[in-house]
């Protein structure tokens, strides 16, 4: 070969390739070897991490501006029609079983519909929840399509129309058709607006954000417990079944101004600019990109093999990525699966499990027992106006829901929904001996003691954990999945328990001290601690051989 010429050697281009290019008049000294990795790559996209290595701030770090808190409770204003909604038939006069077979019919009695049946009556009172179901799963994919913000406030007007239906019914049956309409949009509330709580709350106040939801449910079974002491008439009825109106009159002024958008929806939606300037909103535009990283996990880099590993390391290589044509990339890409297939995969399948444990132990411990029939079962325990006996129960379900936050925040997730049944055991055992023994005075304090237990951990907790565990582009199925199944126990147990209560008697609470051990027992095996996690950080706690090390330090 001439003197000066050179000579390139180059291996067969493929996609892990390392290329050595030589020059033959180099000396040792002077001779460089070049590394270059060529990657086959799908998308023209870079993958570069959001946020270098150390450069993460701890959450706390930040500041939290105003309107995360104001969006936070905006949204939480929907919940309180939920609470208004699930508590608005439970006074003895609109409905007491001896006095509407009477006939005639004792004026001030059987204020609603007089002459009603104890069937039909369950009908009107189960109609909701079974709009609740339909609206619970029908609201992931409009959330999904049109974002958080929007399905709110559309959400108003199925508000506004079943409230009208109910206030202007002139039959039960209609009454039925506007509590159904109504349940439609507290299945919406109880879905969506966990989702944007959980999606907008930095990971360290995630937790006190999302027991904003259980306040905002005492609150309105509270204001709905005062009205029959100013509408407790024959007419009254449609006055609290118009109350709701209000509720999306106030929603559909606020929200345009002062509810922001999901970011989380719009980072999975490809709004990246409109994602950014909500996290500047929230917390600064100096922290936008340390709030992006709690949004989407930063993407690896793919691995070079053994066999380039050991050139790499002498001589720093450089990542290339090679694009292939649009027609090519869109023959080989897969087909994206949808989120409720992607939830049914082994990945994200202990996730839902979870999920819809946390809605059974809601609904199975047993509270909606006492919100439906409080007033019945207080009169049991001596308390002849039922007014007073569901004022009661309300107060102790609506004071400590206001200072669940703190509590979830000292003790953790993990270990509050696993203590929480453990406490209601106890109280539903004292009730059960309080009634056996006709002891009143217990009654109610052990009424008042399982209120409060369920309030301050699974009442605080359960649906934002629940919430929290899904991935951010699965949450809003995941999420509506997890509420429709707490709608089906809701419904259960609504129908179920005045059979279960003629059946046992003073021994009706017994079935939920085996069900509320049983998923004590589950929590304690399976459920791992999310507190003050990211949504990235969360995902890693169900890697396999992380849950079991998580679970052994969290208890």
């Amino acid at each position: 070969m001439a003197a000066g010429e050179r000579k390139t050697s180059l291996p067969a281009l493929n996609p892990r390739a390392s290329i050595l290019i030589q020059d033959d008049e180099a000396t040792p000294r002077t001779m460089a070897a070049y590394s270059a990795a060529y990657t086959q790559a799908l998308t023209p996209h870079a993958t570069i991490p959001i946020v270098q290595d150390g450069s993460i701030e701890p959450p706390k770090a930040l500041r939290v501006n105003r309107i995360v808190y104001t969006s936070a409770y905006l949204s939480m204003l929907q919940g309180v029609l939920y609470g208004w909604s699930l508590s608005q038939l439970n006074y003895s006069k609109f409905n007491n079983i001896e006095d509407c077979d009477r006939r005639p019919i004792t004026p001030g009695t059987c204020l609603m519909f007089p002459g009603h049946t104890s069937t039909e009556w369950i009908f009107v009172v189960n109609s909701w929840v079974v709009g609740g179901i339909f609206g619970g799963l029908l609201c992931g994919p409009v959330a999904d399509q049109i974002g958080r913000k929007r399905t709110l406030m559309l959400n108003c007007a199925i508000i506004a129309t079943g409230a009208v239906v109910q206030a202007v019914s002139p039959t039960l049956l209609v009454f039925c058709v506007g509590r159904f309409i109504t349940g439609i949009a507290c299945g919406v509330v109880a879905a969506v607006c966990n989702t944007y709580v959980s999606e907008i709350s930095p990971p360290h106040i995630r937790g006190v954000l999302g027991s904003f939801y259980s306040v905002a449910i005492g609150s309105g079974v509270f204001l709905v417990g005062l009205m029959p002491f100013v509408a407790g008439t024959s007419t009254g009825w449609r006055y609290i079944a118009a109350f709701p109106i209000i509720v999306a009159i106030v929603f559909a002024q606020l929200a345009p101004k002062h509810l922001a958008e999901s970011p989380t929806w719009l980072v999975t939606r490809g709004h990246h600019d409109e994602a950014r300037k909500v996290l500047a909103q929230f917390y600064g535009e100096e922290n936008v990109d340390v709030a992006l990283s709690w949004i989407k996990a930063p993407v690896e880099e793919p691995r070079l093999d053994e066999s380039s590993s050991s050139t790499s390391e002498a001589a720093s290589p450089v990542h290339l990525s090679y694009v292939q044509p649009q027609r090519q990339q869109q023959q080989i890409a897969p087909a994206k699966p949808s989120p409720l297939k992607s939830l049914m995969t082994k990945q994200h399948r202990k996730k839902l499990i979870l999920a819809v444990a946390l809605a059974f132990a809601t609904q199975f411990s047993g509270i909606n027992a006492v919100f439906f029939y409080s007033s019945s079962i207080l009169k049991d325990a001596g308390i002849e106006d039922s007014r007073i006996g569901s004022l009661i129960v309300n107060l102790f379900n609506l004071i400590p829901a206001m200072v669940a936050g703190r509590y979830v925040k000292r003790i953790g997730n993990r270990r509050g929904i696993i203590l929480g049944p453990c406490g209601m055991i106890l109280s539903a055992l004292g009730l059960t001996i309080a009634r056996v023994y006709h002891i009143s005075s217990l009654s109610i304090l052990f009424i008042t003691t399982y209120v409060v237990t369920f309030t301050v951990c699974l009442g605080a907790m359960g649906v934002a954990v629940g919430t929290s565990l899904f991935p951010d582009s699965l949450r809003a199925t995941g999420t509506s999945i997890m509420m429709c199944i707490n709608w089906c126990g809701t419904f259960t147990i609504g129908v179920g328990y005045p059979f279960l209560a003629a059946c046992l008697n003073a021994y009706a609470f017994v079935p939920f001290i085996g069900t509320l051990s049983f998923f004590a027992l589950f929590f304690y095996v399976f459920l791992p601690d999310t507190t003050n996690k990211t949504t990235a950080e969360i995902q890693e706690l169900f890697e396999p051989g992380h849950l079991k090390k998580e679970q052994a330090s969290a208890v």
